[in-house]
């Protein structure tokens, strides 16, 4: 579960909501990159993807988690990221909505 994390440098958990979802709320330690930008951010260069999403873009083999609100786009961006060639990825089925849930009241 990702609540309970173990070492957050073992993998990027990667919110692919859009900003104005963000700002509403996000699991701590996300990096946000929108699906609907995704054509465009995985095309970048290293340098450039880092300046734009203030981290540095992940190695193919780099353990990947999506989330989005309830799994949907995040289980797209899996599909998108797979066929870019990355190898070690994971869909947070229940997403955003299963988080917030799981995590009220602490």
């Amino acid at each position: 579960m990702i609540h309970n994390q173990h070492n957050i440098k073992d993998y990027i958990l990667l919110d692919v909501r859009e900003p104005k979802e963000v700002e509403a709320g996000y699991i701590p330690t996300a990096k946000n990159v929108p699906l609907t930008q995704f054509t465009y951010a995985w095309s970048l260069s290293d340098k450039d993807f880092e300046d734009q999403y203030g981290f540095k873009k992940p190695n193919k083999d780099k353990r990947l988690i999506t989330y989005c609100l309830k799994g949907i786009r995040s289980t797209s961006a899996v599909e998108y990221l797979s066929k870019l060639g990355y190898t070690n990825l994971d869909n947070y089925i229940g997403s955003y909505a299963d988080y917030v849930e799981k995590t009220k009241g602490e």
